[in-house]
This record gives structure tokens, sequence and C-alpha cells, in this order.
């Protein structure tokens, strides 16, 4: 049996998390109660293993879009080796996106490690490896 199909299937165990989960969200402050509804018992128990004690801040879904943004434009920029221009035509950014972007994306480059770094920039390596497959498949 998969392991995701016997991990998410509820148990009195789970049951046993999830009501005690529940009973604490009445309590405090601490959890956020929704996360009751959108994770199985055994997800919210990996998410407090990896959370547990942390101060999370979730980001709203405007500043999510943003980054997301930030992300794909990245990717055209450092692995596709896209131009700004370009980026600026494909989503229709005037000046001020595009700079905001280039400093949110700058920012973040900075404080990557190396190792990090390496990685994105080997992924234009597959990039370029993918695109000379696909020429050679049109040949």
């Amino acid at each position: 049996m998969n392991d995701d199909i016997r991990r998410d299937r509820i148990d009195p165990n789970s049951s046993i998390v999830y009501i005690a989960l529940s009973i604490l969200c009445s309590q405090q402050n601490s959890l956020v109660p929704e996360i009751l509804y959108i994770l199985s018992p055994s997800q919210i128990m990996d998410f407090i293993t990896v959370f547990g004690g942390e101060d999370l801040r979730i980001p709203t879904s405007q500043e999510f879009t943003k980054d997301l943004m930030v992300a794909l434009v990245c990717y055209h920029i450092r692995v596709e080796k896209k131009s700004w221009d370009w980026v600026a035509l494909k989503y229709n950014l005037d000046g001020n996106h595009v700079r905001s972007i280039k400093v949110r994306m700058e920012n973040w480059w900075q404080n990557l490690a190396q190792s990090e770094r390496d990685f994105i920039d080997g992924l234009k390596y597959h990039e370029e490896a993918r695109e000379a497959e696909e020429q050679f498949k049109r040949l």
C-alpha cells in the first residue's frame, strides 16, 4: 500500500491527535484552528514536528503572488537568460513594477548561500540541454 494513502487514513491515534489539537486551539492562540480543516491529522503532526515552538508569519495572498512573480521572473532571467525587456513585455509590467521585482530578486539572491546559487545557476545548463534536445527532435 502507498505510504501516502496509509499515512492519511484516519485511525484512532490520529483521531485522538485531532481532538487534542482541537482542544489546544480552543485554549490558546498558538495554532490556527483552520489548520485542522486543511491538513490531515498526520500532516498536522508533521507540521508540528517541523515548526513546533516557532513563530510563523503566513504571507497574505498578495505577498505570495508578488513572490511567485519574482520567482517566475528569476527563472526567466537566470535560467532562460531572457532580458528584462522581454519580461516587461511578456507580463505587461511598467518600469516601477520591473524595478520593484529587480530589487526583490537582487535582495533574495544576495542572501542565498553559495550552494543555493550554484544550484539555481546549474538549472540553466539543464534548460540549455532541454532546448538542444527539442531542437534535435525538430530536425
